[in-house]
């Protein structure tokens, strides 16, 4: 069952009572997607790339998607691939108030949020989103990738989304320097990340928050 809840940003986050976890910090969902995922990650590859392939674990309510396609430079072309088990049913998206605290245009958020999945849709001229279907566990990649937004739920939560046998998959699909950026800290994800041939910072957390990684595949 999940419930849509306000988080202290004013943006809604959702709360799935069956894992008793929310899927965004309670301090500000948009905040701490922004601060992560686009401060961290996308900000950082923009700098050098005019051609990025994302990578996102868990498309969840879309919320890092949109974000993306909004702060993504001029000229910049997107690749977005994303996985999920268990997509959120259209008639809860609908209902989330991303569209009133995000300023989008109305066809660009419908073709993000409510487009078919297993399909490559085209969102605009320099933006194509390709939404999956199932499990990482099986799924095989067709495409390498130089920024992986890792967002599972929390390990304490989903601990088979933080085995090795993920992050390694996904690992062998990213390219050489590129970057990995996840809102967990724990000691035990930063050692699996060095034993594969990530180099690991610690950065500043979201709101709430002490802790995050961004990590960058030597």
């Amino acid at each position: 069952m999940l419930k849509i809840k306000q988080t202290k940003d004013g943006s809604d986050t959702l709360f799935d009572e069956k894992l008793n976890e929310s899927y965004h910090s309670i301090g500000g969902a948009i905040s701490e997607s922004e601060h992560v995922f686009i401060d961290k990650g996308l900000r950082e590859v923009q700098k050098k790339n005019k051609g990025i392939s994302i990578f996102e674990l868990g498309f969840g309510t879309g919320l890092n998607c949109l974000l993306t396609w909004k702060h993504k430079n001029s000229g910049t072309n997107i690749y977005y691939e994303s996985i999920d088990v268990m997509p959120i049913d259209k008639e809860i998206i609908e209902e989330i108030n991303y569209r009133n605290e995000i300023d989008l245009p109305k066809e660009i958020y419908d073709n993000i949020l409510l487009s078919e999945w297993d399909e490559n849709v085209k969102i605009d001229n320099d933006f194509m989103l390709k939404k999956v279907k199932g499990k990482i566990q099986e799924y095989k990649f067709t495409k390498s990738f130089n920024l992986v937004y890792f967002d599972a739920f929390a390990p304490s939560k989903q601990p088979e989304m933080w085995e090795k046998e993920v992050v390694e998959k996904i690992s062998t699909n990213m390219n050489k320097g590129g970057i990995l950026v996840t809102y967990s800290c724990t000691g035990n994800f930063k050692r699996l990340l060095k034993s594969l041939n990530f180099e690991v910072e610690i950065l500043e957390g979201a709101v709430g928050k002490r802790e995050m990684i961004r990590a960058r595949k030597i």
